[in-house]
Formats: C-alpha cells, structure tokens, sequence
C-alpha cells in the first residue's frame, strides 16, 4: 500500500511483502537510536505524541489501537468522514502523506532567505515529523497479520520512548501539534494517552 523505498536501507527482504516495512522497521529504529543519543529524544517524543493526537481529533482513530469505544460511538453518531475502516484509511494514507511531505522538504534546496541555522533547524524537525508518522505505521503494521516480524522493531522503539518523563510530553508535543492536518489543532494533549507500557501493542485493530 505505501511506498517506503525512498529511503534505502541494507539487507535481503524475507518477501515482497514484507520488504518495504523491513526497511522502513530498520531505518525508524536507527533513527530513534539516533535521537536517544543526540539528546533530542523528548522533542521527538513530543513528535510522535502530537500526531497521535492530532489524529485522533482529525479522524477519531486512536492509533495506539483501542477500537471499541469509537464503534460504539459511530452507532450512536455517525461520524462525517465515514465508518471507522473509511476512516483508517483515510488516516493511513495521511500518515504516508506526512512522511513524503517531510521528505520531500528534506531532500529539497535550502529556501531562499533561510539561514544556515534555520534549515538545520527545520531539516530536524522535517526529520521528526517523518519518523513519527513511521513510528505510528511501523505500530499498526506489527499488529497486522503477517507482519509480526515486525514486533520487535515496534518493541524497540516504544521502549526507548518511554524513557522520556511524560512530565515532559505536554510542552513537546504543543511545538509540533497542528502541523500534521489542516485545521487540526490539539489545544491541550491528554498524557493519559501516552502508552506507559508496551501493553498497547497486543491490542488489535
């Protein structure tokens, strides 16, 4: 479904369908990695929280995968982007948007006018907001039949997430909420939304 051999990453594919996420698997673990080291990991982590959610106010989809209370809410007002599998998918495809956006911008010339600080500065935040669209992608697909070679990359990533102080979501997470949809803004990030544990990953869509 989604296009991820823009970025290259090493090894044989255990199949054709399994090739693109085996890649993008890698390249969001080395990436995590990277920022854990760099000391950049909460701002990433604010990242990833906004776009959960951002998402969440855009399509009504948590992405950690809790499904049941929006199916039931569906039945009782349906929502105006469709039933919730209309809405996954809609979601799903705004995820791989956001990451080629990002990309796109990254691979792009330094903008007229921008100084050399300044690109670095938004070539890290492009960076982020591609890998927390992956981080989601990467979490969805690993809970996917036939992709649960997937689950430790997912594992891993979400364990060095949780290494950052929740204390601190709320103000990351303001710096990146509202750049991910149009017109969708999340005022005030509930933490209670952040996945504490790796629990989360055993819930299906």
């Amino acid at each position: 479904m989604f296009d991820f051999f823009r970025r290259k990453s090493p090894g044989e594919p255990t199949s054709d369908a399994l090739r693109p996420w085996v890649a993008m698997e890698r390249s969001t673990v080395s990436l995590v990695r990277d920022f854990a080291k760099l000391g950049t990991l909460d701002m990433f982590a604010g990242a990833t929280f906004a776009l959960h959610q951002d998402a969440l106010q855009a399509y009504s989809v948590d992405l950690r995968g809790n499904i049941f209370p929006v199916i039931a809410l569906d039945k009782a007002k349906p929502h105006h982007l469709g039933s919730f599998p209309e809405r996954f998918e809609l979601l799903l495809k705004a995820l791989h948007d956001i990451d080629n956006h990002n990309l796109d911008y990254i691979s792009s010339e330094k903008p007229e006018g921008c100084t050399d600080d300044e690109h670095r500065a938004n070539l890290l935040i492009a960076r982020m907001k591609s890998e927390a669209s992956r981080v989601w992608l990467l979490t969805i697909m690993s809970k996917t039949e036939g992709f649960s070679e997937l689950r430790l990359g997912a594992k891993i990533v979400w364990t060095i997430l949780q290494t950052v102080r929740v204390e601190d979501l709320t103000e990351r997470a303001k710096d990146f909420t509202g750049f991910y949809f149009n017109d969708v803004r999340t005022a005030s990030p509930a933490l209670d939304h952040w996945p504490k544990s790796l629990d989360f990953l055993d819930v299906k869509f």
